[in-house]
C-alpha cells in the first residue's frame, strides 16, 4: 500500500519528528552492510581488544544502539504482528504485501509508533 506525500507527513507530524528521525536512519543502517568489529578467528595479527581511535568508538556506539533499537523491533513483533507489518511498511523494510484491519493503515502506524515508543524506553534507546 503506498500512501500518498500528504498523508505520510500527516502521520510523521502525529508521531513526532524524533521517533521518526531515529526509525528513518534505523531504516536505512538495515538497508547497508553490518560492519565486523575486530579480527578474523584465524587471523594472525594480535589486538589489545581496545578502541584505537574516536571514531572507532563512535562506530560502537552507533552498532550498539541500532542493536538496542532491533531489540525493540523484535519486541514489537512478538506482541503485535500488525504493528510490525506497519513499521515495515512505513519506513520501506518489506516489499511484501500486508493487510491491515479496518481501522485503517494509518492508524496502525500511529499506532505502532506509540508502543515502539514505550518498547524503545525499555531498551533504553533515547530519541
Amino acid at each position: 500500500m503506498q500512501i500518498i506525500e500528504s498523508e505520510q507527513i500527516e502521520i510523521i507530524e502525529t508521531i513526532g519528528y524524533p521517533i521518526y528521525n531515529l526509525l528513518a536512519n534505523w531504516a536505512d543502517f538495515q538497508h547497508t552492510e553490518k560492519p565486523k568489529l575486530g579480527y578474523d578467528s584465524k587471523s594472525a595479527v594480535f589486538s589489545s581488544g581496545g578502541i584505537h581511535s574516536v571514531s572507532d568508538w563512535e562506530d560502537s556506539q552507533e552498532v550498539q544502539k541500532w542493536n538496542s533499537v532491533d531489540g525493540a523491533f523484535s519486541s514489537l513483533c512478538s506482541r503485535s504482528h500488525v504493528h510490525k507489518a506497519a513499521i515495515m511498511q512505513f519506513y520501506g523494510l518489506s516489499g511484501a504485501v500486508f493487510r491491515f484491519p479496518r481501522g485503517g493503515y494509518k492508524q496502525a502506524v500511529i499506532d505502532a509508533h506509540d508502543m515502539f515508543a514505550v518498547l524503545l524506553r525499555q531498551h533504553n534507546v533515547v530519541f
